[in-house]
Order: C-alpha cells, then sequence, then structure tokens
C-alpha cells in the first residue's frame, strides 16, 4: 500500500495553511487545498499527486501546475497492513470507532466513515469501503496495489 511518508496535505505547499514566515514554512489556521477549493480534516493523513514542497519552490522558483491531478487519498487506516483509500469525491473517509457495515451489515469497532449525499456511510474494512466506492467511481483508474481481492470484480 502507498504510504504518504512526509508528501501529504500537511507539507503541501498549495495547502493554504502553510506559509513562509522569516524564511521558515508555517502552519496556521485551517487546512484548505487551493487548488481543488476543499477542507482538508487531517491534512498529515491526505495527499495527492499534485503535492509539492513548498520550501523547494521557494529556493527554485518552481511554478506549479494548478490543475487538480489524480484522486485524493487517505491513509492511516489499519487492518492487516496500513491501507490507503480514496475520498469519495470532496468527502474525507474518516476513522469510525463504531457502527455497522453498509456493505456487510456486521456491527464494527474501528471501521471507516464517509458522508455521500449528506448521509454518513460506514464501513468495517477498506476493502468493503473499495466495494462501496467502485460503484460510484467506475471510471476511476487505481493502482494494482489497491485491490483489496475482490473490489474489481462486478
Amino acid at each position: 500500500m502507498r504510504n504518504l511518508g512526509t508528501e501529504n496535505c500537511g507539507t503541501c505547499g498549495f495547502n493554504r495553511a502553510n506559509k513562509v514566515i522569516e524564511g521558515y514554512i508555517r502552519s496556521s489556521g485551517e487546512s484548505y487545498c487551493i487548488i481543488r477549493d476543499i477542507v482538508i480534516g487531517d491534512a498529515f493523513k491526505n495527499g495527492c499527486p499534485n503535492w509539492y514542497s513548498l520550501s523547494e519552490s521557494l529556493h527554485r522558483n518552481i511554478d506549479r501546475d494548478r490543475n487538480p491531478k489524480g484522486i485524493i487519498l487517505a491513509t492511516g487506516f489499519v487492518e492487516n497492513a496500513q491501507c490507503s483509500i480514496p475520498w469519495h469525491g470532496t468527502s474525507e473517509p474518516r476513522a469510525a470507532y463504531s457502527g455497522r457495515c453498509f456493505v456487510c451489515g456486521r456491527e464494527f469497532r474501528d471501521g471507516i466513515e464517509v458522508v455521500n449525499d449528506g448521509e454518513s456511510c460506514q464501513f468495517c474494512c477498506c476493502a468493503h469501503y473499495m466495494r462501496w466506492w467502485k460503484k460510484f467511481h467506475r471510471d476511476a483508474v487505481l493502482s494494482k496495489s489497491y485491490d483489496f481481492g475482490y473490489f474489481n470484480r462486478p
């Protein structure tokens, strides 16, 4: 699975909260992606292909492409290993500490929650979230590393 490491929204130059103050990068205020026009809840657990180093751009005067590329990924969900899952449009997947899985109906502790059309949907695992997600994002291209065994099947 992809590990976002230091290349996440919390360190991205497109995050409005990141500013250069007296030659140092400081983060203040709400994390907000200026190219996607969305609030990022947990900036250090999310990222996308547009990430760039604010400090590198300052020193090299690099003009960055402001066209959103790819899907925003949320990371930090742990099952057998850490997994990264895509956002549902502008809805950020978040940890759910209890609930009933939208896919299998099983009650769980420690799962995933995402908002769809104003309604909260909960999932017991990344694989069930991905099965549900693919129904809404049929044309999305994901790396083979996102195959949890069955979500690509009809």
